[in-house]
């Protein structure tokens, strides 16, 4: 009972301050006590108004217009600024003798106006400091932050994937970097000669954002200048606290501790804790369960996990648990999304695919089509999807003859629930569940399963008051289930896109989810995120630990399914944009194009 009211409790409480936050925003404009007011959002055209209102010292209110919510096109806001952008400044206490409170929208505008009123960081009407400042500010506006901006749109928002309009927009985005690293390179200061400006606070923070989110598309060293000045404005105390009052517009709800997760995965990768011991037969395992942790937090992978698992290869095919250990399908499934994680020549010539091939051939059992997890071993749904998921990325050749029979085999473990069981007469399970629907896609026998009754099953073990999802009928909710049966929605969800049916055709829809996606991430990021060490738990424990690398990977890779809805390439992201992981291919769990590159390299490469 205790668990079940703190999960609630940490729910409830997310959700008043996040109405809270939303009821001063919507209906009429805010106003505090302040002689300026600042109605914005922590984007890079905001952040430039957060920083120059810290740095002319200026007493202000800020607050948040959330634009996910088109705050921006109500009636109250298009009254402060028609163009329905933020920011929108309003100043109590305008220049001279004018009482009247002074609107201004436009972000260059307004550096311009604060310049003018305070005198500070813009050279007196008449000389040409002033000009050349103001030319600088210029081309922020005109040039960098159109071009940075559709760059940005094309390549993480667009609906559909321009490859022109995203090289023509990146391509200009280096080249007006270019330009600034040039000019930097004269100056050997800020933009507009010796002394800081209004066009340095301007230009700061789309080219901070652009380099921090590109730097992988951008050649390594090739703004010397730029990186000196970053760090001589970023510095700036005034810059760090503008920037903070940005991050921290509205309470944006729960925060994923990215860095503590980070910390948490790479030192289990070098050292396994105590606690880890009795998972000496699944060490394949732990590496998957960490890099796929890694890869979604957006953290760089390292080949030498290669030469560790090419030691846990068997000779005859396979992997096992660990060097020396016999071949087992589960950590052998765990050891090929590990490989395909590592999206590398080296990663891929370690599989050995013939005697793979061969040895899946000693584990299946002829007279059902089903699977064991190894040689005389135990036989279920489990080791059946890992054998699916395993021939597909590594596309055997034999894959036909290899699974004769075996759909139906995994029809036959559906239940009068509508999930499946580990084998015909079992329980439904939602590990089990995915595995079985799962296995009839990759084997493209989907319609041997009843899908609006796995449907039904699986909208249900979504619990009301918790948010997150249940296993099985009558027990608790688990956060790894945010992948298990998180994933099952998303596949059945495209299925249906394709396939109406006529009892749901009308509620699966573009930018439609089946479930409640905002609970499921509350409950992953309040309940089972650890944030004192990092990684992830289960469910809410009473003191500070608790948490392993199983249920920080498939916490995270829910997290993942539940942020995108794979179609239509939208986002729903509960808390701070920040908050945004990596997608996972809700079929292996691994990146899609890991997915796509492995098969493709194997597709291409003889057997």
């Amino acid at each position: 009972m205790y668990r079940l009211l703190l999960v609630g409790f940490c729910r409830t409480v997310s959700r008043h301050f996040t109405t809270m936050t939303a009821a001063t925003t919507t209906k009429i404009p805010q106003i505090g006590d302040k002689p300026i007011q600042l109605y914005s959002l922590a984007t890079p055209n905001g952040q430039k108004i957060g920083i120059a209102l810290e740095e002319f010292g200026l007493e202000y209110d800020a607050h948040l217009i959330d634009i996910s919510q088109d705050i921006q096109y109500e009636d109250w806001f298009k009254k402060i600024n028609p163009n329905s952008k933020i920011p929108v400044l309003v100043d109590r206490q305008p220049i001279g003798n004018d009482k009247q409170p002074i609107t201004i929208f436009e972000s260059g505008a307004i550096l311009i106006y604060l310049a003018d009123k305070t005198g500070k960081f813009l050279a007196p009407i008449g000389t040409r400091q002033r000009y050349e400042t103001i030319e600088w500010l210029m081309w922020q506006m005109s040039g960098v932050g159109p071009m940075f901006g559709q760059a940005n749109h094309f390549h993480r928002a667009a609906k559909e994937d321009i490859a022109y309009a995203k090289k023509r927009y990146l391509d200009e985005a280096k080249r007006l970097l270019k330009v600034l690293d040039t000019q930097l390179a004269t100056t050997n200061s800020f933009t507009s000669g010796n002394d800081y400006t209004i066009a340095d606070m301007a230009i700061f923070p789309w080219v901070q954002f652009f380099i921090k989110n590109y730097k992988d598309k951008l050649d390594e060293n090739a703004y010397p200048n730029i990186e000196k000045w970053l760090k001589l404005i970023g510095d700036r105390p005034q810059v760090q606290k503008g920037l903070k009052q940005q991050s921290n517009f509205g309470l944006k709800g729960p925060a994923l501790y990215r860095d503590k997760h980070i910390t948490f995965l790479l030192k289990g990768l070098r050292h396994v804790p105590r606690t880890h011991e009795s998972l000496d037969a699944s060490r394949p395992w732990l590496i998957y369960w960490i890099i796929q942790s890694l890869y979604l937090l957006d953290e760089q992978l390292s080949e030498a996990i290669c030469d560790f698992l090419q030691r846990c290869q068997h000779p005859n095919g396979g992997f096992g648990g660990g060097p020396g250990q016999i071949a087992h399908l589960a950590p052998t499934y765990a050891a090929v999304n590990a490989l395909c994680l590592l999206r590398s020549e080296k990663a891929y010539k370690i599989l050995n695919r013939e005697k793979l091939s061969t040895w899946l051939e000693t584990i299946r059992n002829p007279s059902n089509g089903s699977f064991s997890l190894h040689v005389n071993g135990e036989s279920d749904i489990r080791a059946t999807y890992c054998a699916a998921s395993v021939a597909t990325l590594c596309q055997l050749e034999d894959r036909a003859e290899l699974f004769e029979d075996t759909a139906e085999w995994v029809a036959s473990c559906q239940t009068y629930e509508g999930g499946f069981g580990a084998c015909p007469g079992a329980e439904a399970h939602g590990g089990y569940s995915f595995c079985g629907y799962a296995t009839l896609l990759l084997l493209d026998r989907e319609s041997l399963c009843d899908r609006e009754s796995l449907l039904r099953w699986t909208v249900n073990r979504q619990m009301t008051f918790e948010g997150g999802f249940q296993g099985r009928t009558n027990k608790l909710v688990d956060g790894c289930y945010s992948f298990w049966v998180g994933a099952l929605l998303p596949l059945i969800q495209a299925v249906q896109r394709k396939k109406p049916t006529r009892d749901n055709s009308d509620i699966v829809k573009n930018h439609e989810h089946l479930f409640d996606t905002i609970a499921a991430q509350e409950y992953v990021l309040l309940c089972c995120q650890v944030y004192q060490i990092g990684g992830f738990t289960d469910r809410p424990k009473v003191n500070s630990g608790g948490s392993d690398f199983y249920h920080t990977c498939y916490c995270l890779s829910g997290l993942s399914l539940f942020q995108d809805d794979g179609q239509d390439q939208t986002s729903i992201i509960c808390g701070d944009h920040e908050n945004k992981l990596r997608n996972t291919h809700p079929l292996f769990n691994i990146g899609p194009e890991c997915a796509r590159e492995a098969m493709d390299y194997y597709s291409h490469e003889k057997q």
